[in-house]
């Protein structure tokens, strides 16, 4: 670097020097540096974190410290099916027994998982089979932050609606932005991350091509003359600036690793594949989805987020078709609902199934608490996340839910507790019902984002946000 350009940057002062840490088309990667920066503060995230066949109720409910008596709402450990969420434990609200009203309450026109898959993110009551009357909770905020911002998206992307396959993949009809508006679902990594960044997009002669991959690398090769010239006039970035301004980097460039390792990445021809890329699996596509998250997070190209995980794997729960005369590990996960709820090596399997999604979970998590804040917090702190699914355990009942929240908006939330409204009959309806809809959940989920809301959901299916979730 010439002594000119130290002198040109030396007299700079520091948020003139943030700003200049886009140095051409590495620009488009520090948005949210700027906005750390700038008078309004650290944005709000909010992610869906969703998966299947709902859960096992008594391994998932927490102990008592040391596994010794019943846990209360801040003296608890995780249960078994949580164990890979250990550290994260003060970042948690554990919630047991939510009630989807509108899956119950409402019509009921195709199969538990259907109905489910309607109800669960929205409180709405289905319209026809496999189409909800209302938005989904993430396209009711992204709406919301458009609304609120002069009728413009404040981010690039209004949402990332992502999936990973496995086996036994269902249908994805959760995500909607209006009555029977079904969200399309993202299942292939390179193509989320073109739309995260297109400037890749070029002609060629043989047609435009696909792959943001070239550009990506040109943006690292950027960033690190940036951050070389940092080094000369670090007298002048404070500590967190400096520091993360190099997460960032570190979490773009192994986004880009990973991606060029994943089955239609690429590679080292950076050439789109003559068709769209192949779905990947459980493990590596939920781990490349959460790059993605994490990067567009980072970046601020998008502020609301979800991940739908397909079914766990055969291999990871330790299931072959036909064991212990079931047809698949579908077929399992109902009847260890039922007659084989003592059959431990059949809990054993189904253990397994929900022990994976922990692990996943665990890395979306430890994702975003690697990329610290302008406050010194992470971005995990500025971010709620939501676990959801269809049903509330194998046998398709839809009451006593047992959900999580993870990361606190900002301190909008009182984490680290365990709020329990009851474990009546198993997820089935009964006279007993008495936690809140998952529809009070939703507009305390709105207004931590910053979206007023006072109920959420069909007429009757909610009373409010929940006061206790704020401690």
């Amino acid at each position: 670097m010439t002594s000119g350009m130290t002198r040109k940057l030396s007299m700079l002062g520091r948020r003139d020097l943030l700003r200049a840490a886009g140095l051409g088309t590495a620009a488009t990667l520090l948005p949210s540096l700027r906005r750390a920066e700038a008078a309004s503060g650290i944005p709000t995230r909010f992610v869906v974190f969703y998966t299947q066949h709902g859960t096992l109720p008594e391994p998932w409910k927490p102990t008592g410290p040391g596994g010794v008596g019943a846990a209360s709402e801040t003296s608890f450990d995780l249960g078994e099916l949580h164990q890979p969420l250990a550290s994260f434990k003060k970042d948690l609200i554990l919630l047991s027994g939510l009630d989807m009203r509108s899956w119950a309450d409402g019509p009921q026109v195709a199969c538990g998982h259907v109905n489910g898959q309607v109800a669960s993110l929205t409180n709405f009551d289905a319209i026809s089979k496999g189409n909800a009357g209302g938005p989904s909770i993430d396209q009711y905020i992204a709406a919301g932050l458009k609304k609120q911002n002069g009728g413009v998206s404040p981010t690039k992307l209004p949402s990332m609606n992502l999936a990973a396959a496995g086996d036994g993949y269902f249908g994805q009809a959760a995500f909607f932005s209006g009555p029977g508006a079904l969200v399309p679902i993202e299942s292939s990594p390179t193509r989320a991350y073109q739309r995260l960044f297109p400037n890749g997009t070029s002609p060629s002669t043989t047609g435009p091509s696909l792959d943001a991959l070239a550009a990506a690398r040109r943006r690292s090769a950027a960033m690190d003359v940036a951050m070389g010239e940092f080094a000369a006039v670090e007298n002048l970035l404070g500590k967190a600036e400096k520091t993360k301004l190099e997460a960032h980097a570190a979490a773009i460039k192994d986004l880009q690793t990973r991606l060029s390792k994943a089955p239609g990445g690429g590679g080292t021809s950076c050439m789109a594949p003559t068709a769209p890329a192949a779905k990947v699996g459980f493990r590596d596509g939920g781990d490349a989805m959460i790059r993605m998250i994490q990067a567009g997070f980072a970046c601020d190209l998008t502020r609301v987020a979800s991940l739908w995980m397909g079914s766990t794997p055969n291999a990871d729960c330790g299931y072959s078709p036909g064991m212990l005369g079931t047809t698949d590990l579908h077929d399992l996960v109902h009847k260890v609902d039922g007659d084989m709820r003592s059959n431990p090596t059949a809990v054993g399997v189904i253990k397994k199934f929900h022990i994976a999604y922990s692990q996943v979970f665990a890395q979306l998590l430890t994702a975003l608490k690697a990329i610290p804040e302008s406050d010194g917090s992470t971005m995990l702190d500025h971010t709620v996340i939501l676990w959801a699914g269809e049903i509330a355990q194998g046998g398709h009942g839809c009451a006593n839910l047992k959900w999580m929240l993870a990361g606190s908006a900002g301190g909008y939330f009182k984490t680290g507790r365990y709020l329990n409204w009851g474990d009546y009959n198993r997820g089935e309806y009964g006279p007993d019902r008495n936690g809140p809809s998952n529809g009070d959940l939703f507009s305390s989920l709105a207004n931590a984002m910053g979206v007023p809301t006072t109920t959420y959901g069909s007429n009757g299916r909610s009373t409010g946000p929940i006061a206790k979730l704020r401690g």
